[in-house]
């Protein structure tokens, strides 16, 4: 009875564990969105105040829990980190630069806005913009995986831009409240459009651009690339807009050395395609396919002695290869390998009527 108690009491742990990780980041963007579109409720700052105390906790661990770490060149294994971080290490300076300033005008909108002249809340709606399109880039550098946590991890970025929305909004209903009975005919040029509040969204945007040339100028002072915002997401591997190849994860039933050799620098190692390989993706190059096909006759033709063989690799190969994580260690290990690559070449043409052939079909 106890027992059955214990696994209930579990059971109904775990089920409120799920609700709140999966269902409740749900539920508030429903809320969120609902109050852009609706008259806002007395729920309304309990939601958003939940939105930015639960969406970085949430996003935090379930960036921790999908094992996501390691630059794009650097060697996964799978006892560590399982995917690529989202955003190149060396240009995340700018985006928490750009982050911040969105932040920024959120909170100034959100706080201070009926203290502000009209330049700050047009320049503060700017960088709503900014920040926005940081969400933006994020949520579709996520979603590019066929992953069901990685959708999860653009719900919080969801959320930030529909209350930048939902901000904007109040403060152009604010105003135009204010605005009601003024004659704006008496003014001219740019002081009707910075008074006029209909005027601040198209105001705001056209000073995105001056305000993105001021950082990124003062950015490239300490280091970053002007293109810094954009090489964030694509110098990256694993994600939607990764341009970048990383070397294949090292798993416990492969072809270790073979694959970290595979992880080189391009001119040396000479990556050919992606193949496939006990359901995981791996970079192939032509000393792995001649391994793999090399083995293959082995198994064929002797297989007591590749059951040897074998063993052997198991044992020795994936405790070295653990310690290589580096494109130069894995350059090494390719030219270390490059001798024996040529003698399974030979024993190829010298026992398979199509060596080529048989090279060519591996990982497919």
């Amino acid at each position: 009875m106890a027992d059955l108690a214990g696994q209930l009491f579990g059971s109904i742990i775990l089920l409120g564990l799920l609700f709140l990780f999966f269902i409740v980041p749900i539920i508030l963007t429903f809320m969120n969105l609902y109050f852009i579109l609706a008259e806002p409720g007395k729920f309304k700052n309990a939601a958003e105040v939940l939105t930015w105390i639960l969406g970085p906790l949430f996003s935090a661990i379930l960036y921790d829990y999908m094992g996501i770490g390691g630059e794009w060149q650097e060697q996964l294994f799978s006892s560590d980190s399982a995917i690529h971080t989202p955003v190149s290490g060396h240009y995340v300076v700018t985006v928490l630069v750009l982050v911040s300033l969105g932040l920024l005008g959120y909170f100034l909108l959100k706080l201070a806005s009926k203290r502000l002249p009209p330049l700050v809340k047009i320049l503060s709606i700017s960088f709503l913009y900014i920040g926005c399109a940081v969400c933006v880039m994020w949520i579709i550098q996520v979603l590019g995986r066929a992953d069901e946590l990685s959708v999860y991890l653009a719900v919080f970025p969801l959320n930030v831009i529909l209350l930048s929305a939902s901000v904007v909004k109040t403060l152009l209903k604010e105003q135009k409240e204010e605005d009601e009975g003024k004659d704006f005919e008496k003014l001219t040029g740019l002081r009707r459009l910075l008074v006029k509040s209909s005027c601040w969204p198209a105001l705001a945007f056209l000073m995105v651009w001056p305000v993105l040339g001021i950082c990124i100028a003062v950015l490239v002072l300490f280091g970053q690339e002007p293109s810094a915002a954009v090489k964030a997401f694509t110098e990256t591997s694993d994600w939607m807009l990764s341009q970048r190849i990383s070397p294949p994860t090292v798993y416990s039933d492969g072809h270790y050395l073979c694959t970290v050799a595979a992880g080189g620098h391009e001119k040396l190692v000479k990556p050919k395609r992606i193949g496939v390989r006990h359901g995981h993706r791996i970079v192939v190059n032509r000393q792995l396919c001649v391994a793999n096909a090399f083995e293959q006759v082995l198994e064929e033709r002797t297989p007591r002695f590749h059951r040897f063989v074998r063993h052997v690799y198991d044992t020795y190969g994936y405790p070295v290869a653990k310690h290589i994580r580096t494109p130069l260690a894995a350059d090494i290990t390719y030219l270390v390998m490059k001798p024996l690559e040529w003698i399974f070449l030979l024993v190829l043409y010298l026992t398979d009527r199509k060596p080529e052939d048989r090279i060519a079909k591996q990982y497919l």
